[in-house]
């Protein structure tokens, strides 16, 4: 397994933890995987407006990191 694969199964395990605990604070455990995370997305969404995060500029950047640190990864 390429070093790039070995980092991506470890950021999935991360994201894995994140929705874990935001599906058991919210109760939504038994939702499919997709739901958990658009709702956790939206918790997040208010949680930046509130903070006065841009979460759009975010997303931008969390999608060219997930590009470079996966790019061998297909």
């Amino acid at each position: 397994m390429s070093e790039t694969n070995k980092r991506c199964k470890e950021c999935m395990k991360y994201a894995k933890t994140a929705i874990r605990a935001h599906a058991k604070a919210v109760g939504n455990e038994d939702e499919e995987l997709e739901i958990q995370v658009r709702d956790l997305l939206a918790d997040l969404m208010h949680l930046c407006k509130i903070k006065g995060v841009d979460f759009e500029y975010n997303l931008r950047s969390a999608k060219n990191h997930f590009t470079e640190e996966c790019l061998d990864h297909k």
